[in-house]
């Protein structure tokens, strides 16, 4: 009975919630609530009720006046947003003055000041704003872009900022859309699935790039870009999708990193369990938000550069710092067990955070009692849950030392003259420089051009260095005699940037640049740019693959594919930098034409490498060799065939050339041609008449060979499918094998489709571990020889039912051979029902059972492991689960019985049907002009060029099956859920393997 009344009250815990919560604190209250790491630190009140309501995102104009959006209208409406104009007019520090500058705007979430008024983002579009009469309210309004899909109110379109290179950035938010021009007539749309973007209004250029942020992009001084997902606090943009789009092979390749250090899981340390629709809290993630990079002194120098992101869910702001890594950097914590400002306040709620004009670290409060969305919960908590409480309130605050004083006056930039405007380019702090540079740019004045130069060459800031560069490249008057001395300042950054810089002045460009703006580049005096200046530009690019400086090096890999004859450089930059993986994925986007060339200098200058290479090395080699089967140059293949025959000497390099030409041979109906006339026969015949096959197997069958050896040999073996591999495929897939050779093992059995080798490949299934289990059922969707033999084991009763998920078993009972659909039909008789509510009331009284934590981790490490991560342990094909606990118990039922109910745009499931017909359901985690990259459970992730796709469509749900449900019983589902109501990565067992024919124990 005490059980069943405890469960009643957990099930009307939102309504106990309301009644018993704190009630909201006056901002002096609020303001003894807030704890900082370092105590030398102080917050201020700058805005608040009834001045500023329900604030989201902030920015200041030109001359101070900080403009706010106001989404008054969140969670769900009715329409009500607006654009507040605050204005410090006695320059106290406090925005006395409280203006609507425009309002009926439906959920504004973003907002950029640009060309005297205010760009506001507010799907499906973003508005333009301006003031024409000096009443401080808008008279004018126009959409400028539209097409952007109004999903979720947390998850639209936001995030603009003007950039380094004079494009405005802003962030998908994770609805995606068709974005286009609203006044351009041809109403040309640009996909921005999976990407985010960025713009030019006065070119009309729109383009997708990577990132897909959530709210909010971080950017750092120097340009770079860190987008923050829910659970991510921090990303890197380490590669722009226009250098890889060169390589449609590397087109899908995902560009964008987490980068908080490996044993960062993602923990916060909040001081109050917030006000959530359950009594408990996640100790992770679960709403990052509104990041920035610190870009002043005013906080201290050790805080300069700094990263800080919002933790409105735990009532924080957490504070990193970015260490250099190569081509990328480690956000490191710097406050061991508590963070830069945490508060017991529940109803603090930060957002958004900004760098001041006056150099202070400015945080955005939304203040209500509830952040959560009504999408996200259980049907009977939507109608019981007061979701506006709060909703008159709103803080703004800036941080700063207890002893700062303001150094410089309020901003009056947008009557400045244009030689003031340069010389604030010289100001330490970020916003003043951003400010200046665009509006130098929208002026197009170019009276500035020589004050410019005078600061690119001889100014000590480097900083101010760098925007007289880009703000030159804004007016079109950049010239190559200045980016010559730019490409040989002490400062590494700057060489970084004068590199990128010069691809406009290249013969062989890529990307939307100078000539397309302006006709032909021009120096600033307006004469055209001479061969001879081009050719000193190149020598000089040439001369910095010797750089110090990884990231200088790392721009250059990136740029030289801009440059004619850049094999000589690439293949110096492969030589010294092959170890990063960034480095060595721009080296290959950079190649184009000249694989084979720099394959051939590999080959001379470094034969070991095609011997028996280092997995860096492995995995470099394995890409060119396939830019090798994609390119169609004349001569390339007899080369290329030669080789493999006249080098026994160099395995590795025979095996992996072999699948490279093999993979062109596939795609390009052209080179399959040229191979076929150039041997008087296929290539699998004339290679399969030599050696190769018994090569292979001998490698791949040693312990001793080097572990990419060994695995470029196994790939051989699906491809060529010798007799004498079913055996040597079948002892891989043992566990005392390397993981890598055991998974390596299932793609070659998948690959060669053999009914010999699948069953050979089964044969030994209660040898094997749970990984290998799971992966080979995977496997069997795409291979049916593969779903025959597992079909077999299931009839003879070698595999167990339980061992074949959800999502295999209804794959192949939709198989198009009709005799593997009938006996996957008859195998999985009871059909999985259509009718989640139903399946959820008969699984309800679950939530009133007690559970068994330690057993709710073994049925969710063999349910869940192989698509979802848990505090670092999984994979991560949907939603990372470490902080799940933040969400009611019903809404985790519901989640599980009923997985497309609610569904991220991101983790929607799609099929993509190729030409060939090969049809592959995943997610989309990639996408360009050039490619798509799909990501499946238990399956390696593959990049599709758009030249093989036939159609790829949205399916509707999520890619998580219905009929997780099936197998268990009211027990097994109350023990998921204790489990992952106190999550514990130290509880996932590692290895759920059990005999053949005896199930596990769903009672213990």
């Amino acid at each position: 009975m005490g059980l069943i009344l405890a469960a009643a009250l957990f099930i009307n815990a939102p309504v106990i919630a309301a009644e018993s919560s704190e009630p909201p604190l006056s901002p002096q209250q609020e303001l003894a609530t807030f704890h900082f790491a370092n105590e030398n630190f102080t917050a201020e009140l700058v805005a608040s009720e009834p001045d500023v309501v329900a604030p989201v995102a902030i920015a200041w104009d030109a001359d101070g006046r900080l403009f706010v959006a106001e989404m008054t209208d969140y969670p769900s409406g009715p329409v009500s947003g607006r654009i507040r104009l605050l204005d410090d007019r006695d320059g106290d520090g406090r925005y006395e003055h409280s203006t609507v500058f425009a309002e009926k705007i439906a959920f504004p979430n973003g907002v950029m000041a640009w060309n005297g008024g205010v760009m506001v983002t507010a799907a499906p579009d973003i508005l333009f704003f301006k003031d024409t009469d000096g009443d401080g309210c808008a008279d004018e309004r126009h959409v400028m872009l539209t097409g952007f899909a109004e999903g979720n109110q947390q998850l639209r379109v936001n995030g603009l900022y003007w950039g380094l290179d004079n494009w405005i950035y802003g962030a998908n938010g994770r609805s995606d859309g068709e974005a286009r021009w609203a006044d351009e007539l041809t109403n040309r749309a640009v996909s921005i699935r999976r990407r985010d973007f960025r713009f030019r209004p006065d070119t009309k250029q729109f383009e997708a790039i990577a990132g897909h942020s959530q709210f909010g992009t971080a950017h750092d001084d120097w340009g770079n870009r860190f987008p923050v997902f829910n659970n991510i606090p921090i990303r890197h943009v380490i590669i722009e999708q226009r250098y890889l789009e060169r390589q449609p092979l590397l087109a899908g390749i995902e560009t964008v990193a987490p980068i908080s250090a490996p044993e960062d899981k993602g923990r916060v340390y909040y001081l109050a369990p917030p006000t959530l629709l359950i009594p408990q809290a996640s100790d992770y993630f679960t709403s990052a938000c509104g990041p920035m990079v610190y870009r002043d002194d005013a906080l201290g120098a050790e805080y300069r550069g700094n990263f800080f992101v919002c933790e409105p869910v735990h009532n924080l702001v957490q504070r990193r710092r970015l260490v250099p890594n190569g081509a990328s950097f480690i956000a490191e914590r710097v406050e061991n067990g508590k963070e830069f400002l945490a508060s017991t306040d529940q109803w603090f709620h930060p957002v958004f955070t900004a760098t001041g004009p006056d150099g202070c670290l400015y945080v955005v409060d939304f203040y209500r009692k509830y952040v959560e969305h009504p999408q996200w919960v259980a049907d009977e908590l939507k109608n019981t849950t007061p979701w506006r409480a709060g909703e008159e309130h709103g803080r703004i605050w800036r941080i700063h030392p207890k002893d700062w004083k303001p150094k410089a006056a309020k901003p009056s930039l947008s009557r400045a003259k244009p030689q003031d405007l340069v010389k604030y380019l010289e100001r330490e702090n970020g916003w003043w420089r951003d400010t200046a540079q665009r509006l130098l740019v929208e002026r197009q004045d170019h009276s500035v051009v020589a004050a410019l130069e005078k600061i690119a060459r001889k100014s000590p800031s480097p900083l101010a260095r760098l925007h007289s560069l880009c703000t030159l490249d804004g007016l079109n008057a950049l010239s190559c005699d200045l980016l010559l001395a730019a490409l040989k300042d002490l400062q590494p950054q700057i060489r970084e940037h004068a590199i990128r810089l010069a691809e406009q002045f290249l013969a062989r460009e890529a990307i939307p640049n100078r000539r397309e703006r302006s006709g032909s580049p021009t120096a600033s005096s307006g004469a055209p740019v001479s061969p001879r200046q081009v050719q000193a530009l190149t020598s000089n690019l040439s001369g910095l693959v010797d750089d110090k400086a990884p990231r200088v090096r790392f721009q250059l890999a990136l740029t030289l594919g801009d440059m004619p004859e850049p094999r000589t450089s690439l293949f110096r930059l492969a030589e010294k930098g092959i170890d990063d993986p960034w480095q060595s994925l721009a080296i290959l986007s950079s190649i184009g034409s000249e694989a084979w060339s720099v394959w051939d200098a590999l080959a001379r200058g470094h034969p070991d490498w095609l011997r028996d290479p280092s997995g860096a090395q492995a995995g470099f080699l394995e890409k060119l060799a396939s830019l090798i089967g994609a390119s169609a140059r004349s001569g390339e293949p007899d080369r290329a065939t030669r080789w493999l025959v006249e080098n026994r000497d160099k395995p590795f390099g025979r095996f992996a050339l072999y699948c490279g030409l093999d993979d062109g041979a596939k795609s390009n109906p052209t080179l399959r041609r040229q191979l076929d006339s150039s041997l008087d026969t296929s290539i699998s015949a004339r290679v399969s008449a030599g050696d190769i096959p018994q090569q292979a197997e001998t490698i791949a069958a040693s312990a001793d060979s080097a572990l990419p050896l060994r695995l470029s040999a196994i790939r051989v073996l699906g491809r060529l499918n010798p007799p004498g591999s079913h055996a040597v495929l079948r002892n891989l897939l043992l566990p005392e094998n390397p993981p890598e050779a055991q998974a390596a093992a299932v793609s070659a059995v998948s690959e060669a489709n053999n009914p010999v080798a699948a069953g050979f490949a089964l044969d030994w299934w209660e040898r094997y571990g749970s990984s290998t289990r799971r992966q080979l059922v995977a496997a069997a969707t795409r291979s049916t020889a593969l779903a025959h033999a597992l079909l077999t084991g299931l009839e003879r009763g070698k595999i167990l039912p339980i061992e074949v998920d959800p999502s295999t078993r209804q794959a192949l009972q939709k198989k198009s051979d009709d005799a593997l659909r009938q006996r996957a039909e008859k195998l999985f008789p009871g059909a999985v029902s259509s009718d989640r509510e139903q399946v959820a009331r008969r699984f309800k009284p679950a939530l009133q059972m007690t559970g068994d934590r330690r057993h709710g981790a073994e049925i969710f490490a063999r349910a869940c492991l192989q698509c979802h991560a848990m505090q670092g342990e999984g994979a991560r094909v949907g939603p990372d689960l470490s902080g799940i606990a933040a969400q009611p118990r019903e809404t985790m039922l519901m989640n599980i019985l009923d997985p497309s109910r609610q569904v991220l745009p991101d983790f929607l499931s799609y099929t993509l049907v190729k030409t060939d017909g090969e049809t592959l359901t995943g997610l989309v985690i990639a996408e360009s002009a050039a490619g798509v990259s799909i990501r499946r459970p238990n399956l390696p992730d593959v990049t599709i060029q758009r030249s093989q796709i036939q159609a790829i469509r949205a399916d509707g749900k999520s890619l998580m099956p219905d009929g997780l449900e099936q197998g268990m019983n009211l027990q097994d589902m109350a023990d998921l859920l204790s489990f992952l109501r106190q999550p514990e990565a130290a509880l996932l067992p590692h290895d759920l393997t059990w005999p053949a024919g005896k199930a596990p124990d769903l009672k213990k």
